[in-house]
């Protein structure tokens, strides 16, 4: 559960930069990423899967030490309960994606895309998808700023 929502926490930036101007616009996309994010909503293949309140109680603190710490929640026999976490997950943003590093040498990338400055989609990357090899979008989550 941690490494899944840990997953869904990546995303990539779709910007390539060629001048000067997209440059800075990569960087602030770069400082939006920081601060203290609240889930929304979570999605795979297109579809939503219907995320209670509970769920959305979940936060990601993206740190600028290129650490993030989760804190989740989810609905158990009908109570809302905090579900554990992670702390100090290392990560770099690096050729449009976010790559994370876990501490048992897992690593996992994410595209990131900022629909605006208090919206940011993380999209799992998986490297397989009904047995073919390749590139595909996983479960994207939804995170919407909380500070």
């Amino acid at each position: 559960m941690k490494k899944l929502l840990a997953t869904m926490i990546m995303t990539a930036f779709f910007v390539s930069c060629s001048n000067s101007d997209e440059a800075k616009e990569t960087n602030n996309n770069n400082e939006l990423l920081f601060g203290t994010w609240k889930m929304q909503d979570r999605f795979y293949e297109g579809n939503s899967y219907n995320i209670d309140d509970c769920d959305r109680k979940s936060t990601l603190i993206i740190k600028t030490n290129g650490t993030y710490d989760t804190n989740n929640f989810r609905t158990i026999n009908g109570e809302c309960k905090a579900d554990g976490g992670v702390s100090n997950v290392n990560f770099e943003v690096k050729n449009g994606r976010m790559i994370i590093s876990f501490q048992d040498g897992e690593v996992k990338q994410a595209w990131i895309n900022f629909p605006n400055e208090n919206t940011f989609e993380f999209t799992e990357v998986v490297d397989e998808k009904d047995g073919i090899a390749g590139e595909f979008e996983g479960v994207k989550d939804v995170w919407v700023r909380s500070n």
